[in-house]
Order: C-alpha cells, then structure tokens, then sequence
C-alpha cells in the first residue's frame, strides 16, 4: 500500500505523522479511543473527553480531559481553556490552559494563563500571558495518616532500638 514509486520518492505515509500516545492503537495494552481534529476541520463547541485528542485544525470552545493527554499539532489553533493530564503545544493556544505537564514545542505559542506542575519550552516556543505552579503531588503510602518524612523517621528509630 504504501511503496516507493518509480522516481526513488516514497508515497506520504500518513501513519508517520501519528501522536505517539502511549497505548494507542490495537497493540496498546489497554487501548484508548483518540479524538482526531482533522486539518481541514473547524469544530465549534465544548469537547468532555476520556480518551486522547489531536488536534490538527481549529477548536473554538473549551477541553475537558482531566486523564488525557493532548496534543495540538502544528498549523492547529485552539480558542478556548484546556484542561488536561498532559499537554504538548505545537500550534496556537489561545486561553487558560491547567495540566501536570505542559511542553510547549518549537512551532507552539500560547497566549493566556498557565496552570501546571511542569513546563518545558523549546527554542522558538512562545508564550505570553501569566503562569502559576502547581505544588507537588504528594507521594501516596499505604498507610493512614504516615507521611514520607515520618516513614524514614520511624525506621531508622527502630534500627537504634535494636542495636
């Protein structure tokens, strides 16, 4: 299906320029439904989504996708606030974006508010607006009301104990 052809150049294989989300596809473990925005779409409205999204054309509303990674793809544009686990930014963000992880990538611009606990902007990102860091995720035990501090504490207390 996808061969070279006959002048040595290679058909455009679509599947080339796919998000590499993890689990994505029927090989995934624990395949993902992904929204798709196709390049010559325009889509007006609020998105609520569980799965995944790439964004290639343009999004005037707002993304709720608390579990899922998105990505908006070069040439993309989206007006609206963005709330999502994972955000890469390619194309152009126009408003509040709140994710754990924002990567904004060498073609990205966004203008609005960041909320996020990390960020990485490569040369020639943009983004203008403010920012605001979310604390840390605190680390979780199996045991109630004992904090990681208190854990270290605890044990090395019961090694001079012992000794």
């Amino acid at each position: 299906m996808f061969k070279k052809n006959k002048t040595g150049e290679s058909s455009h294989n679509v599947l080339n320029d796919t998000p590499s989300f993890k689990g994505a596809g029927p090989s995934g473990a624990q395949a993902r439904a992904i929204t798709w925005i196709a390049q010559d779409v325009t889509f007006v409205g609020n998105i609520t989504a569980s799965g995944d999204m790439a964004i290639y054309g343009t999004l005037h509303g707002n993304i709720d996708a608390k579990e899922s990674r998105i990505e908006v793809k070069q040439g993309a544009t989206v007006e609206g606030d963005i709330a999502c686990r994972e955000l890469i930014i390619d194309g152009n963000v126009i408003g509040q974006c709140t994710s754990d992880t924002i990567k904004i990538d060498e073609n990205g611009i966004i203008t609005g508010k960041l909320i996020y606990r990390d960020l990485a902007v490569k040369k020639g990102g943009i983004f203008s607006g403010n920012a605001e860091a979310l604390p840390p995720v605190e680390e979780k035990n199996n045991v109630i009301g004992m904090k990681k501090d208190a854990a270290t504490q605890s044990v090395a207390a019961d090694k001079i104990q012992k000794a």
